[in-house]
């Protein structure tokens, strides 16, 4: 049964929505073929004579071969195993910890699939999250680990490309960005620095830019930097969206970039094409007086008068038209929650960061959203209280608990490292503490009356009891 208007195809008892090219079968689910036409075709942009930044060139006529050996496989799955130890997701923590117990076969089990062509990306898990500011939901997709580990290969061997690393680091977009100097603070810092000499702002963003995006343009900026056909359509394969058991998404499955339209939310690959795609943008909203700072599709206009701030803005909403895009007007009542503008005195937020000429900290949002976070990592482990043996199976005994909170205080705490307000930063540790506080009281009044096994399994420390008995275990109790 094929439902054509939304490209669902039910096999093998499964509903897969999905937009990957051609007739290429994917763990035996065919995808709805794109529209006609080559990517590679397309006329782009050049990027700006900056001399690139980091490590030396790779052969671009060969990136392949390039991204799938070893140390670069490696790398890809480092990177993959620390932002998943980290998810506030449970399955993607679990994904992570039972594909690092056989890591160097597993490892090795993808590079000959990818030696021999036979790496295929399985369908995604897509989840619908509430927009802060109300409206439609925000579509995330989560590839399967084995998927996300060839995606992170594939743009680790794509920014070693000497000219797409130029484009990549000129300076102008922060977001997506290998380099030390880019990221968060070093938009932040550059924003700080421009704000001396230029006291009106326009903040905003690319309306709905992730669902919006023109693919098949976005790939060619990509595909334009090498001549390689095998590694070309690994990629286009890699960035196209396949979502399992579509049916149960009912009407919002239309919110997932299944179609020309879009990239995936949550693909490592995503920023990559739209910091391409949007790098004439940032060449254009440079000089004269404005400085313009770009994080994907965070962007911040600085000037010397509002009239030349608004100028500019409207440069960005031309240059952003011939794209179908378009970005939030902060003299429009309905979208001021998205867009603001006025003098940097008064202050204004960034990034997840509250900046003003006299400093910068966390937003109220951000803060309270750690605080909900070890709170919730917290709630889950005194639910389990009571069942020792699920806790430990669960990884929400005490030491695990408080390990969990730790590296994620520690994560949060890091990325907004460069913040400079030290009261806030006090009072958070403060807040922290209590919760912490009441959930180690709360532990040590249930594990009061438990037996000395269950007490141990509580806490978080191994019973030898619980080990793996196998078979032959067994074979010698009868023989005793």
């Amino acid at each position: 049964m094929v439902c054509a208007a939304l490209g669902l195809v039910i096999s093998a008892g499964h509903t897969v929505a999905s937009n990957r090219r051609g007739d290429s079968a994917v763990n035996g689910q065919v995808g709805a073929e794109l529209p006609p036409g080559g990517v590679r075709s397309l006329v782009v942009g050049q990027g700006s004579p900056v001399a690139p930044i980091g490590r030396s060139g790779i052969d671009a006529s060969n990136l392949y071969d390039a991204l799938r050996k070893r140390a670069r496989v490696w790398r890809a799955w480092t990177d993959v195993y620390n932002r998943a130890k980290n998810s506030n997701a449970v399955h993607t923590r679990e994904e992570a910890r039972e594909f690092a117990r056989n890591i160097l076969p597993n490892l090795d089990r993808i590079r000959r699939k990818l030696q021999q062509d036979r790496f295929k990306f399985a369908p995604q898990i897509g989840v619908l999250l509430k927009k802060k500011t109300g409206g439609n939901k925000r579509p995330i997709v989560v590839a399967p680990i084995e998927s996300r580990i060839v995606q992170r290969a594939i743009l680790d061997a794509l920014q070693d490309i000497p000219e797409l690393r130029t484009r990549l680091t000129a300076g102008y977009n922060f977001g997506g960005v290998p380099g030390r100097e880019f990221g968060v603070p070093g938009a932040i810092l550059k924003a700080m620095m421009a704000m001396r000499e230029r006291p009106h702002f326009l903040r905003t963003d690319v309306k709905s830019f992730f669902e919006r995006v023109p693919k098949a343009r976005a790939i060619g900026e990509v595909l334009q930097n090498t001549d390689d056909a095998r590694f070309a359509a690994l990629f286009t394969d890699a960035v196209e969206t396949e979502i399992a058991d579509a049916v149960k998404y009912g009407d919002d499955i239309r919110l997932f970039p299944l179609f020309e339209e879009g990239v995936a939310q949550g693909s490592c690959l995503s920023p990559l094409l739209c910091n391409l795609l949007l790098s004439n943008l940032d060449e254009q909203l440079n000089g004269r007086g404005i400085v313009t700072i770009r994080y994907i599709d965070d962007i911040l206009i600085l000037g010397k008068s509002a009239g030349t701030v608004f100028k500019a803005f409207a440069s960005a909403q031309s240059i952003l038209a011939r794209l179908g895009l378009e970005c939030y007007d902060p003299r429009r009542p309905a979208d001021r929650a998205k867009a603001e503008y006025g003098p940097v005195a008064a202050g204004f937020e960034f990034l997840g960061c509250e900046i003003a000429t006299s400093g910068v900290r966390p937003s109220r949002h951000n803060r309270r959203k750690l605080l909900t976070r070890i709170n919730t990592i917290l709630r889950d482990s005194v639910r389990l209280l009571d069942e020792p043996k699920t806790a430990s199976e669960h990884h929400t005994t005490f030491a695990e608990t408080l390990s969990l909170a730790s590296r994620v205080i520690q994560g949060w705490a890091n990325t907004f490292g460069f913040c400079t307000d030290d009261r806030v930063m006090g009072s958070l540790d403060k807040d922290i503490s209590a919760l912490v506080d009441r959930y180690t009281k709360t532990v040590i009044s249930c594990t009061a009356s438990m037996s000395d096994a269950d007490r141990r399994r509580t806490l978080g420390v191994f019973l030898v009891a619980d080990r793996v008995q196998p078979l032959t275990t067994r074979l010698l109790r009868s023989l005793a």
